[in-house]
């Protein structure tokens, strides 16, 4: 398999069902490198899928653009846009065979039979899936069907796999081994993979980049280890991952204020917006106990549970809205519930967002 991974460049990418309806995508710029692997994540109804749909050519955009490799593609028909897709369902012909399936898109374009062989019975090899050639679909399990599905579109070189959800119907055990395996497949084929999940961790896992998407639009794209440390936007703290949220004032360069607590900024970042503090960033103290250079806010410890390998405890912070903090198990939890505490993080780990996308 000779596959040349390609960029796509989407400009201000519009859908509207219906004029008078609400856009269901409405302005997406997005540019997917050559050989990334970028996934498109949002809650349902955000216009990831529909995204997705407009990049394969599925569905005709209202307005806006879509280009592989410089060239314009918005209304090109999907079977001449070179794109391998798996979908969530898998989308396999139940009455072919596991060969006839895969060799389908082959047929499609023509190749001649001893091409066809060669190039079906080679991917089944690498997918695991030799000797399977006879089955039909009903025959197999639900890994089996994915590896199939995951065959069909790669075997023809395209320059772009499209993945619409593939692991969403599969346990979580499965899921996870086929994570794995599909991270391995990008790093071998080296193509360029689009992603949909609205499954945060997956994301987190397989992606070198990610688009979180929030009412038809994108509010941030980083890598994931960006977006959780800087999120940017509300949205995207809430979204990915847990975070507790103060929405205070700045006083000056260093200062911010919330509910008469004044906690000290980083002098390399903005201290406009609301504060965020990830829970395993948050330790909780005595009320005479918190580390020098630390802040920290005034809280009543309402639960702490063990889970395996951290600890998690809840607390009413002294606004009356709610927090969390989990500690590594291997740190002793001295704290029962109705303890006042104060629960401090280092000004390091700390981030503030706005509340909307620009």
């Amino acid at each position: 398999m000779n596959a040349q991974a390609g960029s796509v460049e989407i400009r201000d990418l519009v859908k509207r069902y219906g004029s008078e309806a609400a856009a269901a995508v409405a302005g997406i710029d997005l540019t997917i490198d050559s050989g990334e692997f970028i996934t498109l994540l949002g809650p349902s109804g955000s216009g990831k899928t529909t995204t997705l749909n407009m990049v394969a050519g599925f569905v005709q955009p209202t307005s806006g653009s879509i280009r592989l490799n410089g060239v314009d593609l918005t209304r090109l028909q999907p079977h001449r846009r070179n794109f391998g897709m798996v979908f969530q369902n898998y989308a396999l012909f139940p009455h072919m065979t596991v060969f006839d399936n895969v060799a389908y898109p082959l047929r499609q374009r023509r190749m001649g039979k001893t091409e066809v062989a060669r190039l079906v019975l080679d991917i089944l090899e690498r997918f695991g899936l030799a000797g399977m050639e006879h089955r039909r679909p009903a025959q197999l399990s639900g890994g089996q069907q994915q590896r199939v599905a995951l065959a069909r579109a790669l075997v023809f070189s395209p320059s772009v796999l499209l993945l619409d959800e593939p692991l969403g119907a599969l346990d979580r055990k499965l899921r996870q081994s086929l994570q794995a395996e599909l991270k391995k497949l990008h790093q071998e084929f080296g193509l360029t993979f689009v992603f949909v999940t609205h499954d945060q961790e997956e994301a987190m896992f397989l992606s070198d980049r990610i688009a979180v998407f929030n009412e038809g639009r994108v509010d941030r794209v980083g890598r994931p280890a960006e977006l959780y440390d800087d999120p940017g936007t509300l949205f995207v703290a809430n979204f990915l991952g847990e975070a507790n949220t103060f929405r205070g004032d700045r006083v000056d360069a260093r200062t911010y204020s919330w509910n008469h607590e004044k906690w000290r900024t980083a002098t390399d970042r903005t201290s406009e917006g609301v504060l965020v503090v990830r829970p395993e960033r948050m330790r909780v103290f005595g009320l005479d106990e918190v580390p020098a250079g630390w802040n920290s806010v005034g809280a009543v410890v309402a639960d702490v549970s063990r889970l395996g390998p951290s600890s998690r405890i809840d607390l009413v912070l002294s606004d009356g809205t709610t927090g969390a903090a989990m500690l590594p198990s291997t740190e002793l939890v001295r704290v029962r519930v109705g303890d006042d505490v104060r629960a401090g993080w280092e000004v390091a780990s700390q981030a503030f967002v706005v509340e909307r996308a620009a």
